[in-house]
């Protein structure tokens, strides 16, 4: 086996294990209940003016 071909498959591996450990965080992460479910009243207005203006950007925009 070539040497640029050993570390190029090193390298994929190491990228892998990155992805295998940030599905692992999220898996570990998701299992308990939504924190914000349902949202208190002044994030829930933020989050509409948030929307509004996303809404109107994409509008423009796109």
């Amino acid at each position: 086996m070539y040497a640029n071909a050993r570390w190029h498959a090193e390298g994929l591996r190491w990228i892998g294990s990155l992805f295998l450990g940030a599905a692992d965080y999220l898996e570990r992460a998701g299992d308990g209940e939504a924190p914000w479910e349902p949202l208190p009243p002044h994030l829930a207005h933020a989050a509409d003016s948030i929307d509004e203006v996303r809404n109107r950007i994409l509008s423009r925009y796109y």
